[in-house]
């Protein structure tokens, strides 16, 4: 019998892995400055309760405008972890990174 393939093995994702997937979709649909020099994503912290938003920018960005957009990302993800009663167990932090 021939082996699998690796990436053919089952896995089965952690809730806050399915959810940093799960939020990191949403990129493509929310409207950042800076003519895509503004990223983000969302990565599990190995707590099994937090998620990084991890934000590079410019680094002669607007920072109040920087702010509002990390503001408006953390608000949609909040909307999203609530909806399916996560609410009370994750916490987002935010790492800036300017380049």
């Amino acid at each position: 019998m021939a082996e699998k393939a690796p990436g053919l093995e089952h896995y089965t994702p952690s809730r806050l892995e399915w959810l940093a997937f799960a939020l990191n979709s949403f990129s493509s649909i929310l409207e950042v400055p800076y003519d895509g020099k503004f990223k983000y994503i969302y990565m599990p912290k190995d707590d099994g309760k937090t998620l990084t938003l991890m934000v590079t920018y410019p680094k002669d960005s607007d920072l109040e405008k920087v702010d509002m957009y990390i503001e408006k990302i953390k608000k949609i993800g909040k909307t999203y972890v609530s909806d399916h009663q996560w609410d009370s167990w994750l916490e987002i932090e935010v790492e800036h990174i300017p380049v």
